[in-house]
C-alpha cells in the first residue's frame, strides 16, 4: 500500500491484477449481468 501511495505503477498493476477480476465479477452479479455497468464501476474504482 505504501508503494501505491508513492505512485508506483508496478504496485498499481499488481493490485489491479489481483483484485480487478474479482471486483468485476462481484459488480457483474450486483448489476444483474450488466457488463457495461460492471466495467464502468471497476474503471471508476481504479
Amino acid at each position: 500500500m505504501l508503494e501505491l501511495q508513492q505512485g508506483s505503477a508496478g504496485a498499481f498493476e499488481e493490485l489491479f491484477h489481483r483484485y480487478g477480476g474479482k471486483l468485476y465479477n462481484f459488480v457483474l452479479k450486483l448489476s444483474s449481468g450488466n457488463k457495461y455497468l460492471a466495467e464502468e464501476m471497476v474503471q471508476n474504482t481504479f
